[in-house]
């Protein structure tokens, strides 16, 4: 992360813990991570299960 006078701003404090710019954008892209981690994780199950529901059809219509 780079250094310099506009990363290192203070814009605000909660409970006496400076939040500065290079937090909050670390802060960020963390909790976009994590959304995106779980975007992934559904589609995936999603796929899996639908996949499943295809297999399942198959062997249904070769029965009847």
């Amino acid at each position: 992360m780079p250094d310099g006078p506009w990363i290192d701003v203070t814009l605000f404090y909660i409970g006496g813990v400076a939040f500065t710019r290079k937090t909050i954008i670390i802060a960020s892209g963390g909790i976009a991570g994590i959304i995106i981690a779980i975007i992934v994780i559904c589609c995936i199950c999603s796929w899996w299960k639908r996949k499943q529901l295809a297999e399942t059809g198959r062997r249904i219509s070769t029965y009847v």
